[in-house]
């Protein structure tokens, strides 16, 4: 019981700070703020995919909810390590080229 509303909870308290984040953040104008928003999005999308099982657990349709939402994290996934590539890796490697040459 205490399960489900810790769920709840980290849901309603995630989707909050996305959506206070999304409205009211310069997010767009930087690769970092478009980093931690994808993140705070994926984030969303996982903690609403529980509570829609929970709240609609003999529904078959929230199994494939469920995979749509996973497939988004995994794809945002990839972008934020896209991200930190370029931010960590590549910056580091483009330096030292430039120090070699």
């Amino acid at each position: 019981m205490y399960y489900y509303g810790i769920i709840f909870t980290g849901f309603v308290i995630t989707a909050g700070v996305t959506l206070l984040y999304g409205c009211f953040a310069p997010w767009h104008k930087s690769d970092t703020g478009k980093t931690f928003f994808t993140l705070l999005c994926a984030l969303s999308a996982l903690l609403l995919n529980s509570v829609l099982r929970i709240a609609f657990e003999q529904a078959t349709w929230t199994m494939f909810v469920g995979i749509a939402f996973f497939v988004l994290y995994c794809i945002a996934m990839a972008f934020i390590g896209w991200h930190v590539y370029q931010a960590q890796i590549a910056r580091y490697f483009r330096r030292k080229k430039k120090v070699d040459s």
